[in-house]
């Protein structure tokens, strides 16, 4: 009975999740379908403030909590260690964007822990610039980027900006990027930030 009772509760999420499309990196988020809103609220408007023809101002944020608790993480009998700690990671971010030529995005960070008694760099750091980044459209299909950014490349094994810790991974970086209707590739030299 409660096989069946999971079956159907995964069916109806799965359906209920469909068609809507979330990005992890901030930069990447599609913002047209604010455009179908007649009647926007004040967050539907700081979305996407249009500055002028083909230019927008978008302002936005996130803020995740997280608890994590560990039991007796030294295997010592004599002395209680069991802890629980929370962590909070708050981002703001501005996304400055003219047509398809330009664009600039800027993040800033404040990642905090409490009551944690080893405190690692991927858990703390008070006030960070986590992105601040520009794009420029060269040509056609060329483009150039540079500045500090989360990267992720494919299923992010390799690369990828750590959304597990409180602290993501930033890397200052420089990219030549084409694309084009059949074809795209990037050659990019990036060294990561150290918290």
């Amino acid at each position: 009975m409660n096989f069946k009772i999971y079956i159907l509760l995964l069916f109806v999420f799965q359906f209920t999740t469909y068609g809507q499309k979330f990005s992890l990196l901030r930069q990447n988020e599609d913002l047209t379908r604010l455009d179908l809103i007649e009647n926007k609220n004040l967050h539907q408007n700081l979305k996407a403030i249009e500055l002028f023809q083909n230019t927008t101002l978008s302002f936005g944020g996130s803020w995740r909590f997280q608890s994590e608790s560990f039991i007796n993480d030294e295997f010592d009998r004599e002395v209680s260690q069991d802890n629980i700690s929370y962590l909070n990671r708050f981002l703001a971010h501005a996304h400055f964007k003219v047509d398809d030529i330009f664009e600039l995005f800027t993040e800033l960070g404040s990642s905090l822990v409490t009551d944690k008694d080893n405190i690692s760099p991927v858990d703390k750091d008070e006030l960070y610039i986590n992105q601040l980044f520009v794009k420029y459209k060269l040509a056609p299909y060329w483009g150039i980027d540079g500045g500090r950014q989360n990267l992720r490349l494919g299923s992010g094994r390799l690369i990828d900006f750590r959304e597990g810790p409180n602290v993501n991974r930033s890397f200052d970086f420089t990219e030549i990027n084409f694309h084009n209707e059949k074809f795209s590739a990037k050659t990019f030299f990036a060294i990561p930030v150290q918290t």
